[in-house]
């Protein structure tokens, strides 16, 4: 993997539920408390696509460590994380592009049963 393209993998996924699955450019991260990192080419990235209308075809799949060796407890899929910022649905720290978030069962940044969390008022 490499960081020249500002994203690790292309896949498809579908980006609204009952969707036909789209191409999507995925950044691949890990936690253990709901925080990760992001380069600065990672971001530009993910603001291109953003500025373009096609922001939810950038995403975040944050996977979700235990302390101990066991498997992942679950992946998150980030869509759009320049507009879930921007919304505050995620929070930012431009020092080092840290990325936090919470995934709740209300609200803005709840995880719709495709999976995906979607930037609202898109």
């Amino acid at each position: 993997m490499s960081d020249g393209f500002g994203f690790d993998l292309l896949g498809w996924l579908p980006l609204q539920p009952d969707a036909e699955p789209t191409a999507v450019c995925s950044e691949v991260k890990s936690t253990r408390d709901g925080t990760f990192h992001l380069s600065r080419h990672e971001w530009e990235q993910a603001t291109w696509f953003d500025k373009r209308d096609e922001g939810e075809r950038y995403v975040v799949l944050v996977v979700h460590r235990s302390s101990g060796s066991e498997p992942p407890q679950r992946i998150d899929i980030l869509a759009d994380p320049v507009h879930l910022a921007a919304t505050e649905q995620i929070a930012k720290i431009d020092d080092g592009y840290e990325l936090s978030y919470r995934v709740t069962r209300e609200g803005a940044t709840a995880v719709p049963a495709s999976g995906v969390v979607h930037a609202s008022g898109r």
